[in-house]
């Protein structure tokens, strides 16, 4: 327990980078030393939550290693590894899927490389697929892995077959094919009970899939006896506040309402406020809340669900704001602020922040992208423009704080109250608000002063991915050419 303290990660990093800086500095130094030191400083940056330090140091790992060992070195894929985990873990898919790429293509011209390593890189580009909703193309290269780690006899990670097969799971049950993704959640129960036994979390987790999909196909009762397995290793096994724990706690809840247990909504209503709770203080990191918010909308607008079915619009509406919290936390709030600016002065400063806040993400991806190429003036050039671009967020961040202290509160968005918003009405006005679930249902919510209604709509499956797409596609065409092309 001792070695997973803040105070002794914080003590490791100094010593990971003190080995890096004079394995840099002297001549004698063997690069695969210099490199496993580097790739053990990002890690523990990212443990400490120094997420933008962790990137860049990933990144600078990476150069270091392709001048020293080349490219095809285990030791430069290991570094790039590192790196897509750190642009992972903050988000930036786009990025992290194309470092993927290139390890894979890397590896596939090894004649060496192992069954196992080859599955545990598709399996990571795999899941980044998924994180952007590219679920057809997430099927094939989760196929590819899992045929690879099926023929593996000793694995590094023996719940990584039960991984890759939950997580194939879930792009088949992205695209509606219901049936045979409950299928594999079946398989990966048995590979995970043959493969770790039933006192691993990943085993757990496989349990809670197959119980989600049962309780969403009516069969509560067979549900009811996975939750309770499921429940048992997760509270020996996870903290309270972990992601996978709540949900199974709000299915759970779930499960007992669908039962004739009216004390359900109640516990599911409990695990929603902690999700709550987790999600509002995440805000305060803007590298890491709308990613936490992409991660749990599932787990609110499912409460929603239970909420209007209850007749608690009240709590449907908050639930489905923070199903909606990336959003709002990234623009809604600076929309907010400019609003609520009591001066001209702090709108610009508000609106020169947000500015401020793209451009370096901008720069961030720009860089990446020339670290993936190998383009050593591009880096350097990106570097310089992102430390400028540092600066000025920090000097302006510091003169919001200073100049005006109430704005803090619109840092930490909160979801707002129905009763509050009818107040806010005018009697000829409605606010309408939309959500969808996972499943391609669609949440939506009708306020006016005096009252307030919700339903879930059931669609075919994909349709609104159809339509989304359809939009998508009219507003590139409209730009290209808006007079034969006009928004649909």
């Amino acid at each position: 327990r001792s070695w997973a303290s803040t105070s002794c990660r914080t003590r490791r990093s100094a010593l990971a980078r003190r080995a890096t800086a004079i394995g840099r500095a002297v001549a004698d130094a063997r690069p695969l030393d210099v490199g496993d030191a580097w790739r053990t400083w990002v890690t523990l940056l990212d443990l400490l939550g120094r997420s933008q330090e962790a990137i860049i140091e990933a990144q600078n790992s990476l150069r270091y290693n392709e001048r020293h060992q080349g490219e095809a070195s285990e030791s430069t894929v290991g570094a790039m590894n590192t790196l897509s985990a750190a642009l992972n873990k903050v988000g930036r898919y786009v990025e992290a899927e194309a470092v993927q790429r290139r390890i894979i293509a890397i590896e596939a011209r090894q004649t060496t490389t192992q069954g196992q390593t080859m599955s545990i890189y598709l399996g990571n580009f795999g899941a980044t697929l998924m994180a952007q909703g590219k679920a057809p193309e997430a099927e094939v290269i989760l196929r590819k892995a899992r045929a690879l780690m099926v023929k593996v006899a000793n694995t590094q990670r023996p719940d990584f077959l039960g991984i890759l097969t939950i997580n194939l799971g879930k792009t088949v049950e992205a695209q509606g094919r219901d049936d045979e993704a409950l299928a594999l959640f079946r398989a990966a129960l048995t590979e995970l009970t043959r493969d770790t036994g039933t006192e691993h979390p990943t085993w757990a987790q496989a349990q809670g899939e197959l119980a989600r999909m049962l309780l969403d196909s009516g069969k509560t009762t067979e549900a009811v006896g996975h939750l309770q397995l499921a429940r048992a290793v997760m509270q020996k096994r996870l903290d309270p506040t972990d992601g996978m724990r709540l949900t199974v706690d709000l299915l759970n809840g779930e499960a007992q309402l669908r039962s004739g247990d009216a004390q359900g909504y109640a516990a599911a209503k409990a695990a929603i406020e902690v999700e709550r709770t987790e999600l509002i203080d995440a805000s305060l990191d803007p590298l890491r809340s709308a990613l936490k918010a992409r991660e749990r909308a599932s787990n609110f607008t499912r409460f929603a669900r239970l909420a209007l079915e209850q007749g608690a619009v009240a709590d449907a509406f908050e639930a489905v704001q923070l199903a909606q919290f990336g959003d709002l936390d990234n623009a809604g709030s600076g929309w907010m602020a400019r609003q609520a600016a009591a001066t001209p002065a702090l709108a610009r400063l508000t609106a020169d922040l947000q500015t401020a806040a793209g451009q370096l993400k901008r720069l961030q991806a720009a860089r990446t992208r020339a670290v993936v190429t190998g383009e050593a003036s591009r880096v350097a050039t990106a570097d310089a423009d992102i430390a400028a671009a540092r600066a000025h967020v920090a000097t302006q961040s510091a003169r919001l704080a200073t100049e005006y202290p109430d704005y803090a509160r619109l840092a930490r968005p909160e979801p707002r109250r129905l009763a509050d918003v009818q107040v806010a009405l005018a009697p000829n006005a409605a606010l309408l608000v939309t959500t969808p679930m996972p499943s391609g249902d669609v949440i939506s919510l009708l306020v006016t002063r005096n009252e307030a209604f919700g339903v879930t709509v059931a669609l075919p499956p994909r349709a609104l991915v159809g339509w989304t797409t359809r939009l998508r596609d009219s507003i590139d065409k409209a730009l290209t050419d808006p007079a034969s092309s006009p928004y649909d």
